[in-house]
């Protein structure tokens, strides 16, 4: 016998049903934001041509062949990476809904449409999850203005409105019957959360994995819901945890740009009110969440400390301005024309949209006026706007200076005093604590549509209401477009290239230039047509590929170092080249004509003299300015002992390091301050293979778009290696 109640059991097909009409519109949206990709999902990939859709897809595609070949130890060893030795690709292992999804999808789709699909789709279930998030908010016990020791303690301030007052009160959104079955708040919140710009920025810049948000709503959902109960819900502490670890599987980075702060903030209202039962309640929803992020948090953590991961400066760069808030996209037909919204966002506003929009933010402006529980959300998104804005006051798009005495100086915020902290010390992009400040727009944007419905309403009628709230949506959506149209990439691997494949005798090919970032993304694109391995590669930002093997492979074209590093096929990408002309030439009298060429690359087969013998070769990059670092390659075929011998000019003392493959090495200018001009000769050791030669100097200059003070650099010159 069912003893559920009947009215309950029909209660659950009608929900599911309005749950699927309010997904359909989300992805509506999503498609009209992306316009025109639905148009050609099968032939463009979503994303700008320098962003990261290529290196993603690549990935998607290395899976979904793992898995036809049922090489499950695809993420301990890709060998299709860094020829001969492979490369290890925990970081898709850490973030499975960055790429598993899409590469069960490849399966039975094209590449390009399983792609763009998934993520047409992320963006309407991150609509569908906030929705669901919203009514239960929505829901809630709402009281009148609390007692003095009430609101001393906080406790109206709580986001949940757990159990005060419950007695008095009615829920919010059962103060009328009549009510529109979509509960057009709670709608208007979720497309607040499904189209927020930041997220559209993201998209841009290829980052799918970062827009897999829609754990995050069902995780607050759960978390606070297991803290309201006076008796353990053990149910609802299982779900938080299992989802506050799912809320990081599209990117790990998300447990510190989006799912700490609201966690920690939470506490501390839990702490402030002295809930001290719901927040052991939350403790143990959020311990269990990170033992559940540990079989996939630990793998790349153990990468990354062990230099696998490679680390970027930049903090500075992708910091938000004072404005950016208020700074609508230029690509958006309704701002265009405007020339303060290209200081702020600068060149191309991808991780720097930040944009909360007029229509939202009015809208949450009311909520935090009108309903005090509301403020908890205003204080989280005025907390991480705050975070957002990086170590560095930036009102555009470079930080402010102030000048004393001819030296300038820069406005510290706080996010200086942290920023070098444990933990905190991963973040460089400062600015996507713009995720956390979406996620609370949306939910000030639910409050604040419910209190003009129920204002309408009461004037004029529930049908009324209904259409303000119905033109807020459409003004929320026009306003806060990012991209028209959507930038995309074509998704095409020329016949010619994909031939390479069918080639037994090709070991690996070689892109160059190889040090540009956007030539191995263009690079692991391309591989989803030949399938060959690739001397470079990457799993996660840019390749690890030795210097000075690229280096001397791409500058000297050697026979020998060619053929014994497997390059038996050679690509150049024009567009990332700084003199593609050149290049071609230099490769063409190497190699004779390329056997493909387009606008875009050039595709030569390397023909090998198996009785080239090995040469001590040489590539200078040490002679020019010196502000930080620069470097000499050189290629040994024996251990032996050289030379160098290089003349140093500096107007200012300066003190300088010499570095032979990273360690130490004695110099005539090393233990003290050099200045004037000076010829030195250093003697060194080496043994066989590849070596690089680093002179650095200490400290560097700093970064040119943001001198916190004048620095002289050193200039090289007569730079030779002489071996006996």
């Amino acid at each position: 016998m069912n003893d559920r109640p009947a009215g309950r059991m029909r209660r659950w097909p009608a929900m599911a049903g309005r749950a699927g009409l309010v997904f359909a519109l989300y992805l509506g949206a999503a498609v009209l934001i992306t316009w025109p990709l639905v148009t050609h999902l099968n032939t463009q990939l979503i994303g700008h041509p320098f962003s990261d859709t290529t290196e993603y897809t690549r990935h998607i595609w290395r899976i979904t062949e793992a898995l036809r070949a049922g090489q499950f130890d695809y993420f301990t060893h890709d060998p299709l990476l860094l020829y001969p030795n492979g490369i290890t690709a925990y970081w898709l292992w850490s973030a499975p809904l960055q790429s598993f999804p899409q590469a069960l999808l490849t399966l039975i789709l094209p590449l390009a449409a399983a792609h763009n699909g998934v993520a047409l789709v992320t963006l309407a279930l991150n609509g569908l999850a906030m929705w669901a998030l919203m009514r239960w908010l929505l829901n809630r016990p709402l009281t009148p203005d609390p007692s003095p020791p009430q609101a001393e303690r906080g406790e109206t301030l709580m986001p949940d409105g757990a159990d005060v007052g419950a007695r008095h009160a009615l829920p919010l959104g059962t103060q009328h019957s009549n009510l529109s079955p979509l509960e057009l708040p709670a709608f208007l919140a979720g497309l607040v959360f499904a189209i927020y710009p930041a997220f559209q920025g993201q998209l841009g810049a290829g980052h799918t994995g970062l827009l897999v948000l829609w754990p995050m709503p069902l995780y607050i959902l759960c978390l606070m819901r297991a803290a309201q109960g006076e008796r353990p819900r053990w149910g609802w502490m299982a779900a938080a945890g299992v989802l506050f670890a799912v809320s990081q599987w599209g990117n790990l980075l998300l447990l510190l740009y989006l799912v700490l702060p609201f966690t920690a903030l939470y506490l501390l209202a839990l702490v402030w009110q002295r809930r001290w039962r719901g927040l052991g309640w939350a403790l143990l929803a959020v311990g269990f969440g990170v033992l559940c992020s540990l079989p996939f948090a630990l793998p790349i953590l153990g990468d990354a400390a062990g230099g696998a991961v490679a680390r970027e400066d930049g903090v500075v760069r992708y910091s938000a301005s004072l404005l950016t808030i208020a700074a609508p996209s230029f690509y958006n037909p309704l701002y265009s024309g405007m020339a303060w919204n290209r200081a702020i966002l600068g060149r191309d506003p991808f991780e720097g949209a930040g944009y909360a929009g007029l229509f939202a933010a009015a809208l949450a402006v009311l909520a935090a006026v009108k309903i005090r529980r509301a403020r908890f959300w205003l204080l989280l998104a005025a907390l991480a706007w705050v975070a957002s804005l990086g170590p560095l006051l930036k009102i555009f798009d470079t930080p402010v200076s102030l000048s004393a005495d001819g030296h300038p100086s820069y406005i510290a915020l706080p996010w200086a005093l942290v920023q070098n902290l444990p933990i905190l010390n991963l973040i460089r992009t400062p600015v996507r604590f713009n995720f956390t400040i979406g996620l609370a727009m949306a939910v000030l944007a639910g409050y604040g549509a419910f209190v003009i419905g129920e204002w309408a309403a009461k004037r004029w009628s529930r049908r009324a209401a209904n259409g303000l709230l119905a033109l807020a949506a459409l003004l929320i959506v026009v306003d806060f477009q990012w991209f028209l149209p959507m930038p995309t990439i074509d998704a095409e691997v020329p016949a010619a290239v994909r031939a390479l494949g069918e080639d037994d005798a090709i070991r690996a090919v070689f892109d160059v230039p190889w040090q540009h970032p956007l030539t191995d993304k263009d690079a692991l694109y391309l591989q989803t047509g030949h399938g060959l391995p690739l001397i470079g590669g990457h799993i996660t930002r840019r390749t690890p590929l030795d210097p000075a093997k690229g280096m001397l492979l791409q500058e000297s074209l050697d026979p020998f170092l060619l053929n014994a590093a497997g390059a038996d096929v050679i690509i150049l990408h024009k567009q990332w080249d700084d003199d593609p002309a050149a290049r071609a030439g230099q490769l063409t009298e190497h190699f004779g004509p390329p056997l493909y060429e387009d606008d875009r690359i050039a595709v030569w087969r390397v023909p090998h003299d198996e009785s080239a013998a090995p040469r001590f070769v040489t590539v200078d990059q040490l002679t020019g300015t010196l502000a930080g670092s620069r470097s000499l390659h050189f290629f040994a075929p024996e251990a032996g002992e050289a030379a160098l011998t290089l003349t140093l000019t500096s107007a200012t003392p300066r003190q300088l390091s010499l570095t032979l493959d990273g360690q130490p090495i004695a110099a005539p200018f090393t233990g003290a301050s050099f200045a004037g001009e000076e010829a030195f000769s250093v003697p060194l050791a080496f043994g066989e293979g590849m070596h690089t030669l680093t002179l650095a100097a200490d400290p560097p200059c700093p970064p040119e778009p943001y001198p916190a003070l004048e620095c002289a650099a050193v200039e090289i010159s007569a730079v030779r290696l002489d071996t006996p």
